[in-house]
């Protein structure tokens, strides 16, 4: 049973196809899907602002009714 190849033997047909794909992405990405809204959250503080800005509204809760909406709990720390 032969070693598995380093990370140089791998180098040509794993990591640089991987690499080039990320950077095609990157250029095309942006073109491709112009009318999604994309929210870059970097941090802890930005996700927890976003999932409070999204919480309980009538559009995700999958609810009509106003009760529902006033029993789902605040985001909380963990």
């Amino acid at each position: 049973m032969a070693p598995e190849p380093g990370w140089r033997e791998s180098w040509g047909y794993l990591i640089w196809p991987a690499l080039k794909t990320s950077f095609k992405n990157r250029r095309e990405f942006p073109s491709r899907f112009a009318d999604v809204r994309v929210h870059r959250l970097r941090s802890d503080a930005d996700v927890r602002a976003f999932v409070q800005s999204i919480q309980a509204t009538a559009s995700t809760s999958g609810s009509s009714g106003v009760s529902a909406r006033q029993n789902t709990p605040p985001l909380t720390d963990t």
